[in-house]
């Protein structure tokens, strides 16, 4: 007989980051903040300068990781006068330098090009003359920026992530996510980086659709359930930006053309057909149930509710499973509140103690 041993092991937690690095990676990614805010609010110049001063920190988080001394230039230094700030600082070439020699992990040719493409920008504003900043050639220099603000966020979420765990992660997440659908330069960005897995995607049938936020051509088209009677549910995400959103294609029962139903906003469940300006109710448009007596009814104790839009009385039967007409969610099942009775999609293990989301409402 051969017994199974399993091993039960623990996922190991990064070592927590000493004071000065964790301050280093704070400041970072404070100027970080204050370009793309500065970039919403068109102020251009201040984007590029904010942005350089996050380069210029941000890459020597893997130097102070690996000893403090590796970020100061000079031959006096001092533990007491560095952790004051009362140090100078090593150079951006001299930071390349040490990545390389002493960590040996240099920065790709082309990130520490287009690193260099920005200090160079910085150098002329903060001079008073940069003539590339007229009308004509302010695109060249916000590509630029977006193309080494991708290559930072490279580094720091993939090649350095084990000095950037949480909360930095997140934060890098969210600030990433921020760029891609508010900043057109870096969604571009990325859609050239991303352009060989498009192009995989394509050879093997995908098409790809203009996204609604970032305007790329980078998003899929995936049919997610379909009704007996025609109506088809989809789901359509960037892989840009990773917006995702959902609709119903269906055919306007009164004047019988082809419609596009998306999630209900305002909670407003009439739609108004584009072509005969028909209204329509949402839950009578989709709902798919039909019975000639009670016990026929699939929930014949009522309407059911969304656990995941909180919808009240929006789940219909569609196809062979369950649609929220609200968002648009697909229920295999559904369940009736343990705690008030509510019929309510299928509900997990938790929400049977704590009840529906009806149950709270009524709290």
């Amino acid at each position: 007989m051969i017994t199974e041993i399993r091993m039960h092991t623990r996922t190991k937690l990064p070592a927590p980051l000493a004071a000065d690095v964790a301050a280093l990676i704070k400041n970072g990614m404070d100027f970080l903040d204050k370009a793309r805010e500065e970039f919403e609010a068109k102020q251009y110049k201040h984007s590029v300068v904010s942005f350089w001063i996050a380069v210029e920190i941000l890459l020597k988080v893997p130097l102070a990781s690996e000893h403090w001394t590796l970020v100061c230039s000079g031959k006096k230094v001092s533990r007491k006068s560095y952790l004051a700030g009362d140090f100078q600082s090593v150079s951006f070439d001299d930071v390349c330098t040490r990545l390389r020699d002493i960590l040996e992990k240099p920065l790709p040719k082309e990130t520490e090009a287009v690193f260099n493409t920005i200090r160079n920008h910085r150098n002329r504003v903060v001079h008073f003359f940069h003539t590339a900043f007229s009308d004509s050639e302010v695109e060249t220099i916000l590509a630029e920026q977006a193309r080494a603000w991708f290559a930072l966020n490279r580094l720091m979420r993939e090649d350095w992530q084990q000095h950037f765990a949480s909360p930095h992660n997140w934060a890098l997440a969210l600030g990433e996510t921020q760029l891609l659908r508010g900043n057109e330069f870096y969604a571009e960005a990325r859609l050239k980086h991303i352009q060989p897995e498009l192009e995989q995607l394509a050879t093997e049938g995908a098409e790809f659709h203009p996204c609604t936020i970032c305007h790329k051509p980078a998003a899929i088209m995936e049919i997610l359930a379909v009704g007996k009677n025609g109506p088809t549910v989809y789901e359509q995400t960037c892989r840009v930006c990773f917006h995702s959103e959902r609709h119903v294609k269906f055919t306007c029962p009164e004047c019988d053309t082809d419609q596009v139903l998306p999630v209900e906003e305002e909670d407003d469940d009439t739609f108004i057909c584009r072509t005969c300006n028909a209204e329509l109710s949402r839950y009578n448009l989709l709902d798919e149930e039909n019975f000639r007596h009670v016990d026929e009814m699939m929930y014949p104790d009522g309407l059911a509710n969304c656990a995941h839009c909180e919808g009240h009385e929006t789940v219909c039967v569609f196809g062979e499973n369950f649609l929220c007409t609200r968002c648009l969610e697909i229920h295999t099942g559904y369940d009736t509140c343990e705690i008030c009775g509510t019929p309510c999609e299928a509900m997990g293990e938790t929400m049977r103690y704590t009840g529906c989301p009806h149950c709270a409402d009524e709290d």
